[in-house]
């Protein structure tokens, strides 16, 4: 009976525990395909939202060559019509042939019309250079969406200690190798002080250079005056 209850409990227990593996699977699932349709509705939204900007634009800018274009027409039916009312003789009198199709009144007025339509294209241009760059500015935004964010390119902790550590013992190498060069400094500085003083206890008071004091500090002063 013991045994029979021990195996029911056994049973139960790893029911439960397989119910809550599958419930906790089930709610994984769940997260992940509500996240899936969170993400497809607004990659749909910012699609439709380049697709609206981008076809404004090109609208915009097929709208203001299409008025460009009229009100070029529009001056030079206008500019035809009063060359066509001036008198032949008129024309050659004013330095001018019928075929040539310039009058001098009117060269003020096709000045302006010519600058106008240059101002005209102009912005024509600079309308479809502003939807090139919606569209570009567009794709960058894309391709940097899915770039990783900047807290998961950063390093473990273990390997931030590491490079601490590392950074600590190059420290201290130097600090010793500073302390080391400095005592060498001053022992050789003390052996250039005796030999100076060495050579003065002898009678040597001519200066003596000191590349030669240098060159000579490794023998020692007095073994070579004993010698």
């Amino acid at each position: 009976a013991g045994d029979e209850k021990v195996q029911e409990a056994t049973a139960a227990s790893y029911m439960r525990k397989l119910m809550k593996a599958k419930l906790r699977e089930l709610e994984g699932r769940a997260l992940a395909s509500r996240n899936s349709r969170i993400r497809l509705g607004q990659q749909e939204r910012l699609t439709d939202h380049k697709s609206r900007s981008v076809l404004e634009a090109q609208q915009e800018a097929e709208r203001m060559r299409k008025e460009a274009e009229d009100r070029c027409l529009a001056q030079r039916g206008g500019f035809l019509q009063d060359i066509a009312s001036v008198p032949t003789g008129r024309k050659h009198a004013l330095g001018m042939s019928a075929a040539s199709g310039k009058d001098p009144k009117r060269l003020d007025d096709s000045v302006e019309a010519a600058r106008a339509a240059r101002e005209e294209q102009r912005r024509l241009a600079k309308a479809e250079e502003l939807a090139r760059v919606g569209e570009e500015n567009e794709r960058m935004r894309q391709r940097l969406s899915k770039v990783k964010p900047k807290d998961e390119f950063r390093l473990s902790p273990e390997v931030e200690q590491k490079r601490r550590e590392e950074a600590q013992a190059r420290k201290g190498r130097k600090l010793v190798q500073t302390s080391e060069l400095e005592r060498a400094n001053a022992a050789q500085r003390k052996r250039i002080e005796d030999m100076q003083d060495a050579r003065d206890g002898l009678g040597q008071h001519e200066e003596v250079p000191l590349w030669k004091l240098r060159a000579e500090n490794m023998v020692s002063p007095v073994g070579s005056f004993e010698a």
